[in-house]
């Protein structure tokens, strides 16, 4: 596509993007920073910046629930994000578990807050071996990290 041609339409795209922002129309907001996207524009705007809290205000950014597992199929973590990729990277370099991990299944949801839904229903019936809440294990946690009460001798 010539430069000019290109140019045109992603000035199109931002104008249609600011109609659309004012409307508060998620689904057309999308296809707006979609386009955009393809078009190449990957530096992000603050009109791009305003669409997306906009989504995330109207609770409308894809988000995924992610299940991993072990060699065998245990189940070691379940949780969720809208940027998988940034919080796999998160658990490799921060959680001692992840040396296990054979297998990353998804599971995408419309909303943040449907995902979030999911998670706790997944972690509640199928019991990933390292999630803490809404596994039983917040409190066990809590008492493993707190000062232990040094009793004198007799």
């Amino acid at each position: 596509m010539p430069a000019t041609a290109r140019d045109d339409l992603v000035r199109q795209t931002r104008e249609t993007l600011a109609g659309v922002i004012e409307d508060r129309d998620a689904t057309n907001i999308k296809r707006c920073l979609d386009l955009l996207r393809q078009l190449g524009e990957e530096q992000m705007t603050e009109q791009d910046d305003a669409a997306i809290k906009l989504l995330v205000d109207l609770n409308c950014v894809p988000t995924a629930l992610y299940r991993h597992f072990d060699k065998a199929g245990l189940l070691l973590y379940a949780g969720v994000s809208m940027n998988v990729t940034g919080r796999t990277a998160q658990h490799e370099t921060s959680s001692a578990w992840f040396a296990q991990v054979e297998t990353i299944k998804l599971e995408w949801f419309e909303s943040r807050q449907a995902a979030l839904m999911a998670e706790e229903r997944a972690i509640k019936t199928e019991k990933p071996l390292h999630n803490v809440i809404f596994n039983g294990k917040a409190n066990a946690r809590a008492q493993e990290r707190a000062p232990r009460e040094i009793l004198p001798a007799r």
